[in-house]
């Protein structure tokens, strides 16, 4: 049987789907004729033979079912062919067993379609055969047809389900997963119960639109409630089918909480950095890279534009302030370098506003992503006042410097020429004393006494000044020694003392330093001599020990000797303080001094603990690699 002599009959309440195939069948060669329901298709078959009749099985009035025995009574050759949703393939089924020739399921691809067609008209030569064999065989396929859409709806990653009357017919895991219930616990319960109060009216009235014909907004944001209490965001899906033989909703759901978490942080990290952009302290501006205009900044970068608003700034050139002679090499500078050859730049510059005032700038360019274009953010600051903060500091430093330099000029040239009449003054009461040894009363023999007292003092002053100008003006470069090394030398040049106050001094294992050699052996030979000085009556017991901190070597030097009161813990570093009086402790108050200026030249720090009657524990560091 050709096709040009094969004669179709296409019914189907909607009118585009019997135009569609009715159109696509006669372009193919067949003749076709369409019937909107039901009845008339009754009417037509009663008039008219057809090979093939096409029959919707859900359709108003009387339904694809109930016209099928009649079709078949009236044209027994006939071959139908029942046009079926996915979930009702159980109808399908059924209108085999009454009769029908194969099925489809809508919607249906039009060369599928065709295929079909062709197979019934060759099969129409044998009647159509309704026999039993038939009707298994087109069982057995819709059911592997079946299994195979099952076995993807339950293996689905999204939650699928199906409501008739606003109850839950079937729930796939995925369903169950995302709120928590089983599928057993799902099924024939109130779809309702699992969705949020006030999004409940939402999904009503579109579920009721939907049943009336209307095509709302098939997918949507929604609320569920899991079992545990939690709230579920999901993305939902809805849409009307046939489920045995009654309207339902074919409802898939996307769990997207984290999604709206993602979403939100996102959010809250923009609303972060606008706050961050408008409230810091900093100009910013974002400038395309192409036009060099201002695509975004805030409102303190317009205070520098003297702009009233960032709207008067947005779409301008930057830096519009400056003067024009000026404005193109900071562009230059700060946008083209950062884009041509590094990711930040960071560069303070002087130059001069429109109104010819001169003016310092620190700018920070830093190449983005704005808006999917190349940009450059610049964070701008106006250092006028603390560029002219630092000169005025600098200029301090330089005249502080030159007045120490000339202080200690001043103070070894002086102490080096009080020596000599000094020393005449020594020589003529040497002489006074010798030749009138024995003639002079025992006043005028304590007065002498006195003088040679008061002389030999003033030789040892002038000495401790010479060395503490020596710190400075004789320093030598640093090497890396042994503290140990250090140590004992110390201890050799004070042999006779020790020997005297029969002192016991120990030592840990110290770390080898970056110094100069000759001024730490000073440190350490004025800090043990002290604690031999500054004895009680028990010998003297010191211990020198050392240990690393973050990023030098601390030293302490503790001794068992008459301690300090808390009060006098700092002033005993400055130069000429004297704790007690020359007769109980002989000395000058410049031996700490000293101490503390070779330490600073060293880059550390020097301090002390005590408590009186239990000794005390001088402190000092040296950076790890003599930092000067």
């Amino acid at each position: 049987m050709s096709k040009a002599k094969a004669s179709i009959l296409v019914v189907d309440d909607e009118e585009q789907i019997r135009t569609i195939v009715s159109r696509r069948l006669q372009e193919d060669g067949y003749t076709c004729v369409q019937a909107p329901n039901g009845s008339a298709a009754l009417n037509t078959v009663s008039t008219q033979t057809f090979d093939v009749v096409l029959l919707d099985i859900k359709m108003p009035g009387p339904s694809g079912i109930e016209v099928l025995p009649q079709i078949i009574a009236q044209s027994p050759e006939t071959c139908v062919i029942m046009a079926t949703a996915i979930v009702d393939t159980q109808t399908a089924i059924e209108a085999m067993k009454l009769g029908a020739y194969d099925y489809i399921t809508k919607p249906f691809d039009l060369d599928d379609l065709g295929m079909i067609i062709e197979k019934a008209l060759l099969r129409k030569r044998s009647s159509c055969d309704h026999g039993s064999d038939r009707v298994r065989e087109v069982e057995e396929a819709l059911q592997e047809s079946e299994d195979k859409y099952r076995e993807v709806v339950e293996r689905a990653s999204d939650g699928i389900a199906i409501v008739q009357d606003l109850i839950i017919k079937y729930a796939n895991p995925r369903s169950s997963a995302i709120i928590g219930y089983s599928p057993q616990e799902l099924i024939d319960t109130p779809m309702p119960n699992y969705i949020h109060p006030n999004e409940l009216q939402k999904i009503l009235k579109k579920y009721k639109r939907r049943l009336a014909g209307e095509n709302p907004d098939s997918i949507y944001e929604t609320k569920l409630i899991h079992k545990n209490g939690d709230i579920i965001d999901v993305e939902m899906n809805a849409g009307l089918i046939h489920y045995e033989g009654r309207p339902a909703d074919l409802v898939i759901v996307r769990d997207i909480s984290e999604r709206k978490k993602t979403a939100e942080a996102l959010k809250q990290s923009e609303q972060n950095y606008k706050t961050l952009f408008e409230s810091t302290l900093d100009s910013l501006v974002v400038v395309n890279a192409i036009t060099k205009k201002a695509m975004l900044c805030n409102q303190n970068f317009a205070n520098l534009c003297r702009a009233d608003s960032i709207d008067q700034v947005i779409g301008h050139h930057v830096f519009d302030f400056l003067h024009p002679d000026e404005r193109d090499h900071i562009l230059t500078t700060v946008i083209d370098d950062i884009l041509d050859n590094c990711q930040r730049k960071i560069l303070d510059f002087h130059t001069r506003k429109k109104d010819g005032n001169e003016i310092w700038i620190s700018a920070v360019g830093t190449r983005i992503k704005y808006h999917g274009e190349t940009a450059v953010l610049i964070s701008v600051r106006d250092i006028t006042e603390r560029k002219q903060v630092d000169g005025e500091l600098k200029h301090t430093v330089t005249e502080l410097e030159r007045s120490n330099a000339d202080l200690e000029q001043f103070a070894y040239i002086a102490s080096h020429d009080l020596q000599e009449p000094l020393r005449v003054a020594a020589n003529y009461i040497e002489l006074l004393q010798r030749r009138y040894k024995g003639k002079l009363d025992d006043d005028a023999n304590d007065f002498i006494g006195y003088a040679v007292n008061s002389i030999e003092r003033m030789f040892n002053l002038i000495d401790d000044l010479l060395e503490y100008s020596r710190v400075s003006r004789y320093a030598k470069p640093f090497t890396t020694v042994s503290s140990n090394s250090l140590v004992n030398q110390a201890i050799s040049n004070l042999k006779a003392s020790i020997d005297d106050s029969n002192a016991t001094i120990t030592q840990d294992k110290l770390p080898n330093v970056t110094c100069d050699e000759s001024q730490l052996i000073q440190v350490f030979q004025n800090l043990l001599s002290n604690a031999i000085k500054f004895r009680r009556k028990e010998s003297p017991h010191i211990h020198i020990s050392a240990e690393r901190t973050d990023s030098a070597w601390q030293f302490s030097i503790q001794d068992n000797g008459i301690g300090i009161k808390s009060e006098h813990l700092d002033r005993i570093f400055i130069m000429f303080k004297r704790l007690y009086k020359q007769e109980e402790y002989p000395g000058t108050g410049v031996g700490l001094a000293i101490c503390k200026k070779i330490i600073e030249r060293h880059g550390g720090r020097i301090w002390v603990e005590s408590e009186p009657d239990k000794g005390s524990t001088f402190y000092f560091t040296i950076p790890d690699k003599g930092n000067v």
